[in-house]
């Protein structure tokens, strides 16, 4: 080698010297120490092995649920179809009911509201005579009235 060039291992290249042995009684502790790094390590590659097992059992759960709540709703959309189409149905029939129904939906259309009116504050005073001899409603004097709710309150309780 050139004088003053580097030498590219500054540096002696020696053999490593061999460990000391290690007496008896220092062997076994190191011996239960590489056992029990050992045996973490172990735990650790098993316990990560379960985790990638429950990861995989959570993302199939995950996919199940997503499924059933989307059937969830399907089954919810197609009982709300079915229970509109049988409200429809049942509207169309002539019944007393239907017809008082249709008069609340023409009173809300025209008032924008459903509270009727009673300028008198009597049961009965803003009900027309005409619907009150259609439905034989008779004019109640409020001492009768005072009864028949007394009547009605000790039968409530049934």
């Amino acid at each position: 080698r050139p004088k003053g060039s580097i030498s590219p291992h500054p540096y002696k290249k020696r053999a490593p010297k061999p460990l000391p042995e290690l007496p008896p009684s220092d062997q076994k502790t190191l011996n239960r120490a590489k056992e029990r790094v050992s045996k973490s390590i172990q735990y650790r590659h098993n316990t990560l092995s379960e985790l990638e097992k429950a990861k995989k059992a959570f993302e199939r759960a995950r996919k199940k649920l997503e499924t059933c709540q989307r059937e969830v709703q399907h089954a919810n959309d197609a009982v709300d179809r079915t229970v509109a189409k049988y409200a429809e149905d049942m509207l169309i029939e002539p019944t007393r009911w239907n017809f008082m129904y249709k008069g609340l939906q023409s009173w809300h259309s025209q008032h924008g509201n459903i509270q009727f009116r009673n300028p008198l504050k009597q049961p009965g005073a803003d009900i027309p005579d005409h619907v009150k001899k259609i439905h034989a409603i008779v004019e109640v004097t409020p001492t009768e009235q005072e009864a028949w709710i007394k009547k009605y309150k000790s039968f409530s309780h049934f």
